[in-house]
């Protein structure tokens, strides 16, 4: 990684943005010291939000320098909406090595830079690096997935999908159960390395990413993108990296709550079915 007076020259940073504006702005304002120092690009894709939310974007866009706004004309969902940004960032000279992508629920602490900097050898040996996500309850939400999925889960996730009224009631007893039933692979959040996958809302693509891709697998609208990413990756017979040292904060799933549930689970079964069909082809 490319260094000069022990700081990172150039991180690019792509979020999508869709009808919660503010968060970007917060977004924004944490990682006003690399935009500050020349440090820093940030890209924001706005996914056709309401008309309101894009004046404070545009609003966002004139009172901070380095922050660029792309505006969507139709709702490309989550990953096709981060490749948007990410074609952006890599389009003429100035090309950082780094790039971050991610939920606009996010804030980055003040020494940001140092960390990817302290980071360097992972950075230099993995394509996919995924930083320790707090969310506000204090909870870590990496490893996302250290261990792989057991059949029995994935017999949940098959009736959960196949009737609405169904997945309510799986989630409800889910959340009666949830000591007993959920994964525990965030547990393991202070040991460093390898892993399957990353929570979804935060990754930083290196350069071994970028050698062999120029952008995100997406084959889904939203959800279900830690599966999609992690097959990427394993196209090119490399790993994803799980770096406790980079410390994020997450702001858990405020990039979601304008979708209605209903809408939500109708989005995650898609994402479902097309995960399925890949396990089925591919084994």
């Amino acid at each position: 990684m490319a260094t000069q007076a022990g700081v990172v020259v150039q991180v690019g940073f792509a979020f999508t943005n869709y009808n919660n504006s503010d968060l970007s702005e917060a977004l924004v304002k944490s990682v006003t010291p690399l935009l500050n120092d020349g440090r820093a690009r940030v890209v924001f894709v706005d996914n056709a939000s309401r008309p309101a939310e894009v004046e404070k974007m545009r609003r966002i866009e004139q009172t901070y320098p380095g922050v660029s706004v792309i505006y969507n004309p139709e709702n490309s969902g989550y990953f096709k909406g981060l490749n948007i940004g990410i074609r952006a960032l890599r389009t003429g000279d100035d090309v950082p090595e780094l790039v971050v992508v991610g939920n606009n629920d996010l804030e980055f602490p003040a020494d940001f830079a140092r960390q990817l900097e302290r980071a360097e050898n992972v950075m230099q040996r993995f394509p996919v690096v995924c930083p320790d996500l707090v969310g506000l309850d204090g909870e870590h939400q990496n490893p996302h997935v250290s261990r792989p999925i057991t059949p029995l889960r994935r017999l949940v996730w098959r009736l959960y999908f196949s009737n609405y009224l169904l997945a309510q009631v799986i989630a409800a007893a889910s959340r009666v159960s949830r000591r007993l039933t959920q994964r525990t692979d965030h547990h393991l959040h202070q040991e460093a390395g390898p892993i399957i996958e990353g929570y979804g809302a935060c990754y930083v693509l290196t350069p071994m990413f970028f050698r062999s891709y120029s952008e995100l697998w997406a084959p889904t609208f939203l959800m279900g993108e830690e599966f999609f990413l992690a097959k990427q990756i394993e196209q090119i017979g490399q790993q994803i990296y799980y770096e406790p040292s980079i410390v994020v904060q997450h702001l858990d799933h405020a990039t979601t709550g304008e979708v209605p549930s209903r809408k939500m689970w109708e989005i995650s079964r898609e994402s479902h079915r097309v995960y399925r069909e890949y396990l089925e082809r591919y084994g």
